[in-house]
């Protein structure tokens, strides 16, 4: 099933793609420097918090703890379930015209929390703290794992499981924050960004880093996926990535370890030993635009990450991956889970790029896939320079400096659109929540794809943030706007907890919805 490597791009189109190049590399050199000098200042960055005391390896102080946590957490991982469908079993909030309460977390944060059964939350917070918040917004513990970039965690049975960007996975007492044990996987270093943990009471899967966002997909990579005992952190295998990954969130069956690669592939694994079952071609389109970055000038092809998602699986033997063919064209595909055939493929208008992970659930008796798709700020404005206006002579069409996002909802079994929402147009130059430095205040980088994770709640309402900093209440029969909230723009999706609190990471700060 393996599909032969993309054939190099044309020459042309250099200065357009060039400057997306150079976009993306200003802003990865701008995190990795905030990384190093927090690393040069004893590997603890500072939150902007006053208030937070932390647990820590070297000096742990007791903290009174909550209460033990169910064995059935309310929210135990991005995307909720083992198959990442993003659906949740209760209603949430609708009102989001102002939260119930908001906790300032002290740095931008890209993970999505998670929720126990008695409410509490946990907040893996990007300057590495990880904090679990009372259901009434009181901080019970905080741990700092001493380096920054934590994956989004696991709850399970009483444990909080997350790895960060050095290579570490802590399994956490949830009810103390103290570790019950801590194991280095990663020779040298995990990934960063909005990467995910997987796991269930039987295997634990994190992440290493596995090369350059975009590197050639030909070849191993230098990145791992690791498979660990959850009891005890030792080993049960190891698969060395064949291609590169990003955002990384595989998902777990009884069976299997599924994951997707940057080229919109599905890579399978049989979950006891990581011995590779079989992979999806990459998501390609011919002659769909300008395709990606030209032959560097030593000849070598490095082209930019095109799916920066995950995979979910429908309960109906469908598997969704979701992916970019080029940097102008978004596609959702659904693959039969038996025979691998492809069921059905949806292309997005140009300029129209699929952000993040998909949500899948059954709205009003539809079986409905939700995403967004849309230009990520600023990335769009090398769009600016591409030749020709309003629209070049090969067809294709020229950005013109507004940013507009698009919620998409598809038939899960056809492919076929049902309904979409289109977000005011946007015209700033970065996501909501960026902050220059000012007055002795040091730059907030707050840089979130231009969707993150839909969720759906139980009774058909989906739930999006945009680049634009809003929080976003549809109704998932039609589309139509319920309600929404003005906030930081956001990478983690929203959760819900146990009695139908909606809480949402965004930016620096949690925000904490409930009906009246």
């Amino acid at each position: 099933m393996l599909a032969p490597p993309k054939p190099r791009p044309p020459p042309h189109r250099s200065l357009c793609l060039r400057i997306t190049f150079s976009c993306c590399t200003f802003v990865t050199l701008a995190f990795l420097g905030l990384i190093a000098a927090e690393a040069a200042a004893g590997g603890k960055p500072s939150c902007e918090h006053p208030m937070l005391t932390f647990i820590d390896a070297k000096a742990q102080r007791h903290l009174p703890a909550p209460v033990a946590p169910a064995a059935t957490a309310s929210w135990p991982r991005k995307g909720f379930d083992l198959n990442r469908t993003s659906s949740s079993p209760r209603a949430a909030a609708r009102d989001l015209s102002a939260p119930a309460w908001s906790f300032f977390v002290g740095s931008v944060t890209y993970a999505t929390p998670v929720i126990d059964a008695t409410g509490n939350i946990f907040v893996a917070s990007t300057c590495g703290a990880i904090i679990c918040i009372s259901p009434e917004g009181r901080v019970l513990w905080t741990y700092h794992m001493g380096w920054v970039y934590p994956s989004s965690p696991v709850l399970l049975q009483g444990s909080l499981f997350v790895s960060d960007g050095a290579g570490n996975v802590y399994a956490l007492d949830a009810a103390t924050g103290h570790p019950r044990w801590i194991r280095q996987f990663a020779g040298s270093r995990g990934t960063l960004d909005a990467f995910s943990l997987a796991g269930d009471e039987g295997i634990l899967v994190a992440t290493t880093w596995s090369g350059e966002p975009g590197a050639p997909t030909d070849g191993a990579t230098g990145g791992q996926l690791r498979a660990l005992a959850p009891r005890t952190g030792e080993d049960l295998w190891v698969h060395e990535l064949p291609s590169s990954t990003y955002n990384h969130m595989p998902i777990i069956t009884s069976r299997a370890v599924i994951y997707s690669d940057t080229e919109g592939a599905l890579w399978c694994l049989d979950r006891s030993s990581g011995a590779r079952l079989w992979s999806t071609p990459p998501i390609t389109l011919p002659q769909t635009g300008p395709a990606s970055l030209p032959a560097q000038h030593d000849g070598s092809y490095h082209a930019l990450p095109d799916s920066l998602g995950g995979t979910s699986i429908s309960h109906g033997g469908l598997i969704y991956v979701t992916g970019n063919a080029d940097w102008y064209t978004g596609v959702a595909r659904a693959y039969q889970e038996t025979s691998l055939e492809l069921a059905w493929e949806h292309t997005f208008p140009e300029l129209s790029l699929v952000a993040n992970a998909a949500a899948i659930s059954t709205i009003a008796g539809v079986p409905t896939l939700v995403l967004g798709v849309g230009l990520t700020p600023p990335l769009g404005l090398s769009y600016l320079l591409h030749p020709g206006a309003p629209e070049d002579s090969d067809g294709y069409a020229r950005f013109d400096g507004t940013y507009r996002g698009r919620v998409v909802a598809l038939h899960a079994t056809t492919g076929a659109a049902l309904w979409t929402f289109d977000t005011p147009p946007y015209n700033g130059w970065m996501p909501a929540g960026q902050r220059p430095a000012w007055r002795g205040l040091p730059a907030r980088i707050n840089f979130p794809d231009s969707f993150a994770s839909p969720m759906v709640g139980a009774d058909g309402v989906v739930y999006i943030s945009y680049a634009n900093g809003v929080l976003y209440a549809l109704n998932g029969t039609d589309g139509s706007l319920i309600s929404s909230f003005q906030g930081e723009s956001a990478q983690a999706e929203p959760a819900v907890g146990p009695h139908g609190e909606l809480v949402v990471m965004m930016g620096t700060t949690l925000q904490v919805f409930k009906d009246p």
